[in-house]
């Protein structure tokens, strides 16, 4: 047991030394917080605020105040955290499994018996290395390591964990040179380490459910005699053709290996097994084949089959009766029989996702919505959200959706990205319509912005409502992934949230130190990219972060009828004006407005509930449950953004959320921003030129969703033998079909081949059907008295202004 004198003797050390501490929960603490009703983490969980944000060492009445005897309850018996990262000079390796296969070659031919290490058990640990910038903090937890480095927290010795074990060092720490440089051969070495297990990620979630599941309970327990004796061996290689299919090279192989085998890996075996670049792997296994072969792992715990509702099972009827596909008897096998007029109805109905938003023609969107329409013939997906965004800059933080669940609140900021083709899609020019209505309430230009992480701070110290246009993002993007700005996309997260900040950064040659104090940012954000551009300016680590779940998307490819230039009408000088002179008022409104709480009908808090129940149940079914779970966690509390704008944006501005706007704002979200989402994440994570399948599908996308034979072979440029097993393993997947075109009168037979958007979110609620909405509902008031009295002030002006646009009832 670790005595109090000890603890507080080892504070006073660690802040001598010059790192930077603070106290921890008592690992006898609760794991839920009486007070706050959330969860905490005894032993771990840091017991001051704005902890990251310190910067000097604690002083002596300090470390009195936390560890010597008379403290107060609060501070009990509380372990003692390190703020790692560049104020205290150190970077832990957090260790918490110590897999031999790769730590093996991680540490191959260094010196690893001068590390300072911390353990409390042994299997896990933590490894103290001098601060260096190659590496920023980040998590993997399927390998068991995790950087802590800027804004992360370390347990030091001789605290205690919940289990009654001690953090003990393996040697000891007098001075700061006792912690060792990190090898530039471990960073690079950690750097593949992280890529390769990204790669290996993003192709598993690609694999069949079977053989991904039990893969993935290996790595959360592993038991390497699973994958031994004949049955292991052929489960081995069923494996690796799947990860193969899909786009690993050798290095993802081996890694998998590496997960299977650990002690018992062998890199010889590996390149043996596996042939120099993965080539001996043989096609991908049929799921007739595994079910044969490894019927274990096709049955769920209650020993039922899992292929009768498996995805990737495609119509298991069909695949039953077919023979093996050779390249002369494949096409025979053709699923459908269509016309030529069935044939290009398919083309036509490929990527017809729509933002379906109905509001009443005095509501703001739709009124924003029509000049848009009068003025370009641009996708109306961009023109909703450029309203949306429009409002969520007009409220300035001033409404907040009060859940429990969050310290401070929901603002109602928006983030979103328009992607499309260049030029023809239109999205710079709905951003150009939508920064002008702006620019004209606020009084000044709203102009592009491109900041480096510095002068990002600088700009938000100064004015921390702000709001952020950029017509083409990508190359903030790039800039924002470079070393210099490292931390930058954390810290977006973090702004977005309305979380305040206090950064210090160092400046110039001279090394000074800024400070800069940020208070209650609100960042609204309208950019624009093309697919193309996108794709190379931002990393799927970068995306994972948090930051890409932090936007809703409209990436819309249907055609659209264009339309020719024209002059500028009197009706469309007209038209402007109103919306101006609306937009105005509304700033002027929320400007002098104080900070409010939306309320919530009851009937509309139990739909959203009930919905989010709902989709956390089906998404816990999907293939991707990792990704969906990180989205869904963030676009959930985007459905309360909408249904408060929504209300903001009514002819009579509402204060309360409405079972009505709830419903519009969920089905948004569900029918289109989720879907949405998850085409983007894959625009990043395809793989056209190592990855065979994917350039077919990139290939099918390209021409509608439907192709000839003939044309698809051609375009994807692949051999006739490979392109017919790809086709194969397509098909039985589940994610193309065969088409045969009925020709009356000719003998002929022409194939096609038809992509099924197998990847897009699907969720059936029905309590989701929202009807069309013939005018607005009856608001309740406010029932805080004061806010309502200027509600009724404000709205009064707005009347005897624009009576059309906001239509106030008596008093």
């Amino acid at each position: 047991m670790t005595s109090d004198t000890a603890i507080l003797e080892a504070a006073r050390h660690y802040s001598n030394l010059g790192l930077i501490i603070h106290p921890l929960l008592s690992p006898d603490a609760p794991t839920i917080n009486p007070r706050t009703k959330k969860p905490q983490s005894p032993g771990k969980g840091v017991l001051i605020k704005a902890w990251d944000d310190v910067e000097k060492q604690l002083t002596e009445e300090e470390i009195k105040k936390f560890w010597e005897n008379g403290r107060k309850p609060y501070f009990d018996k509380a372990n003692i955290g390190l703020q790692c990262g560049k104020r205290s000079g150190v970077l832990v390796v957090d260790v918490d499994d110590w897999n031999p296969a790769v730590w093996q070659e991680l540490t191959e031919g260094i010196n690893s018996k001068t590390w300072l290490m911390s353990s409390r058990t042994k299997g896990r640990g933590h490894i103290f290395f001098k601060y260096t910038e190659a590496l920023k903090s980040q998590k993997h937890h399927d390998l068991g390591i995790e950087i802590l480095s800027d804004g992360s927290n370390a347990v030091l010795p001789p605290s205690r964990h919940k289990s009654g074990q001690t953090y003990e060092f393996n040697g000891e720490l007098k001075t700061l040179e006792d912690i060792p440089e990190m090898p530039k051969e471990l960073i690079t070495r950690l750097k593949a380490l992280f890529t390769d297990n990204d790669k290996l990620k993003v192709v598993l979630r690609k694999c069949k459910p079977c053989l991904r599941e039990k893969f993935e309970a290996h790595q959360k327990a592993p038991n390497v005699n699973d994958w031994h004796s004949s049955t292991g061996r052929q489960q081995t290689l069923a494996l690796m053709a799947d990860l193969k299919a899909n786009g690993a090279n050798f290095e993802v192989l081996d890694l998998a290996c590496k997960y299977i085998f650990r002690e018992q890996y062998s890199r010889e075996v590996s390149e043996h097994e596996l042939g120099p670049e993965g080539n001996k792997i043989k096609k991908p296994w049929k799921c007739d084949t595994i079910q044969r072969e490894l019927g274990s792992i096709t049955l769920d715990k209650n020993l039922n089959s899992k292929c009768d509702n498996c995805a990737f099972r495609g119509q298991r009827k069909q695949e039953e009766e077919k023979k093996t596909v050779s390249s002369n008897d494949f096409l025979d096998n053709a699923v459908k029989e269509m016309t030529a007029a069935e044939i290009e109805l398919l083309k036509t109905n490929f990527s017809q996702r729509r933002l379906i938003c109905n509001l009443p023609k005095d509501h703001f969107i739709t009124q924003f919505v029509a000049y848009a329409d009068r003025m370009s013939d641009g996708y109306r997906e961009y023109k909703i959200l450029a309203g949306f965004w429009l409002l969520s800059s007009i409220v300035q933080r001033k409404p907040k959706i009060d859940l429990a669940t969050s310290v401070d609140g929901i603002h109602l900021n928006i983030w979103t990205t328009f992607l499309g083709l260049s030029s023809i899609s239109r999205k710079t020019t709905i951003i150009e319509i939508a920064r002008h209505f702006l620019a004209y309430a606020i009084g000044k230009p709203v102009t592009d912005t491109d900041y480096s992480l510095e002068g990002y701070l600088e700009s938000l110290s100064q004015e921390p409502i702000k709001f952020m246009v950029n017509d083409e993002v990508s190359t903030t993007y790039q800039k924002m992934g470079q070393k210099y700005n490292a931390g930058y996309f954390e810290f977006e997260c973090k702004i977005y949230d309305g979380s305040s900040q206090n950064k210090r950064l160092a400046s110039g040659g001279k090394r000074e130190q800024k400070t800069f104090d940020i208070k209650d940012p609100y960042v609204t954000k309208l950019t624009a990219s093309t697919f193309a551009k996108f794709k190379r300016s931002i990393t799927i680590p970068d995306f994972d972060s948090g930051f890409g779940f932090r936007y809703v998307y409209a990436s819309p490819t249907y055609e659209f009828n264009q339309r020719p230039l024209r002059l500028t009408t009197d009706e469309d000088i007209t038209a402007r004006s109103d919306l101006e002179k609306r937009i105005a008022l509304l700033v002027r409104f929320f400007r002098d407005m104080l900070p409010f709480t939306m309320d919530i009908e009851p009937e509309a808090m139990q739909f959203y509930i009930e919905t989010d129940i709902d989709v956390n149940k089906q998404l816990a079914k999907a293939p991707n449950q990792e990704f969906l779970a990180s989205v869904w966690s963030r676009y959930g509390i985007y459905i309360l953004k909408f249904a408060a704008l929504i209300e903001i944006g009514k002819s009579t501005v509402s204060s309360k959320i409405t079972l009505e706007s709830m419903k519009i704002a969920a089905a948004m979200i569900l029918d289109y921003f989720l879907p949405t989402i998850c085409d983007v994440y894959n625009l990043l994570t395809v793989d056209p030129t190592n990855n065979m399948i994917d350039r077919i599908i990139e290939a099918l996308k390209a021409s509608n969703g439907i192709c000839a034979h003939s044309d698809l072979l051609r375009k994807t440029k692949l051999k006739s033998r490979e392109f017919h097993e790809l086709i194969s393993t397509m098909q039985e997947s589940g994610q193309i079909e065969v088409i045969s075109e009925k020709s009356p009168g000719n003998n002929k037979t022409q194939f096609f081949y038809r992509l099924i958007d197998c990847d897009a979110v699907r969720l059936s609620l029905d309590r989701l059907q929202v009807r069309q909405i013939p005018q607005v509902p009856q608001i309740p008031r406010v029932s805080n008295e004061e806010i309502q009295e200027r509600i009724w002030k404000n709205l009064k002006e707005l009347k005897e202004c624009t009576p059309t646009h906001l239509d106030v009832q008596t008093k």
